[in-house]
């Protein structure tokens, strides 16, 4: 047997060997733990968290709906701590609930004169919508277990930077014509004409509250 003879034998035999080889040992598929989604090196593994971050800064104390003068419009739906679907009416320095608001002006009266959209148009901050959307507003007294709704009282913040402004008072409030209002702290401050001057009453700025409302994100332009 020659050289060439041999070699091609020996190559015959080691694919023969190989196959066999193959043929014989099982198989296996890729398993889950064979891949990995994040650094191999890291040890620690950690639950995803969300970071709110919330404006704090001086403007946040201005007024949500009327810092640029706008104007009371009754069609236009304002939220806030107020019910704007509600009527009000004001005894033992707070806002109780009423009778619900009519669709067409004079949308409150009677015993409860105070119109939900109205009062949330004129006292609410920027500040105070974002707490409201966030947590339900500041509650007083807050239950144990966190809750405030339904039988708190919510409270409006004692810091504000609004400017007086004048509106028309027949119909949504317990006045009648055009008055100067104000607003001090948490008190809603009415000036006896459209003067912002001279005799004027103030009213708590606390609201009762029979039931949660639903918190809507996209009428507040604050």
């Amino acid at each position: 047997m020659n050289g060439r003879t041999t070699a091609t034998s020996m190559h015959v035999a080691l694919v023969a060997g190989i196959l066999w080889w193959g043929a014989s040992s099982p198989v296996f598929a890729q398993t889950l733990s064979q891949y990995t989604s994040e650094p191999p090196f890291l040890t620690e593994a950690v639950a995803p968290n969300i970071l709110l971050l919330m404006d704090n800064s001086g403007s946040m104390d201005s007024s949500a709906y009327h810092d640029a003068n706008e104007a009371y419009d009754p069609a236009k739906p304002y939220h806030g701590y107020f019910d704007r679907t509600l009527c009000y009416s004001y005894g033992s320095n707070r806002f109780q609930i009423g009778t619900p608001r009519a669709a067409t002006a004079p949308t409150c009266g009677g015993a409860s004169p105070w119109d939900g959209n109205f009062l949330n148009y004129m006292t609410m901050s920027r500040f105070e919508i974002s707490k409201w959307v966030m947590m339900g507003g500041k509650c007083t007294p807050r239950a144990i277990p966190g809750t405030c709704y339904p039988g708190g009282k919510l409270r409006l913040e004692t810091d504000d930077r609004f400017t007086a402004f004048t509106a028309n008072a027949t119909g949504v409030t317990s006045y009648t014509g055009t008055r100067c209002f104000d607003r001090s702290g948490n008190n809603l401050i009415v000036y006896g004409g459209a003067a912002c001057g001279g005799g004027s009453t103030s009213h708590t700025l606390d609201v009762d509250i029979g039931g949660e409302q639903a918190r809507r994100y996209a009428s507040c332009p604050c």
